[in-house]
């Protein structure tokens, strides 16, 4: 009988990122149909440990998506340094028409390869 071979496990990096609704800024007010903004976001790592090319994410779609709307959809990769905070400000230039839209951040899901 063949002797079963161990395989190492990937070492998983800890992150515990937050992000807060109160500290996610969109601006500049008010905001206008067809024109650039910022989306402005406070990353808070709660571990002392830094965090390293962690993915954000933003995603910002129609509240009543019509036929051929595009939703915008941007990931970078930031680094947040041991027990502080990082600002990102991501500028968003995107043609968007009027009406009511979501805006969704994701930031503490690891990426693939560490799934």
């Amino acid at each position: 009988m063949p002797i079963p071979t161990l395989t190492p496990e990937p070492v998983v990096p800890m992150v515990d990122l937050v992000l807060r609704e109160d500290e996610i800024l969109v601006g500049p007010q008010p905001l206008r149909a067809g024109f650039p903004f910022t989306v402005t976001a406070l990353i808070h790592n709660k571990l002392n440990v830094q965090a390293e090319d962690v993915p954000l994410m933003v995603l910002i779609s129609a509240q009543q998506e019509q036929i051929g709307y595009t939703s915008y959809a941007e990931l970078i990769t930031v680094t947040v340094p041991a027990s502080e905070s990082l600002r990102v400000d991501l500028p968003v230039d995107w043609n968007f028409a009027g009406g009511e839209h979501r805006l969704w951040l994701q930031v503490n899901r690891l990426p693939d390869a560490w799934q």
